[in-house]
């Protein structure tokens, strides 16, 4: 999973965004998360894509546990 904390570095700051969003429970479906960050679909899927090969997971379930692990707590600090 994830390999250290260096890639927690390397996220961007839309990065985290898509993360946060991705990893909350009420955004259920990526149809309702994509226009509130103001992306095309084709523009938050590249993010997506992005953010997972960062993490080391390969589905929305394993960044949503990455960001109850780390995320929450680091968050503060990347706004």
């Amino acid at each position: 999973m994830l390999a250290c904390g260096r890639c927690l570095n390397e996220l961007t700051p839309t990065e985290w965004k898509v993360w946060r969003h991705i990893a909350d429970p009420k955004d259920e479906k990526y149809e309702v998360i994509f226009p509130s960050l103001c992306m095309t679909k084709r523009n938050f899927d590249k993010h997506v894509n992005s953010l997972f090969k960062k993490l080391g997971v390969h589905k929305r379930s394993g960044a949503t546990r990455l960001w109850e692990l780390f995320g929450k707590r680091l968050q503060g600090g990347m706004e």
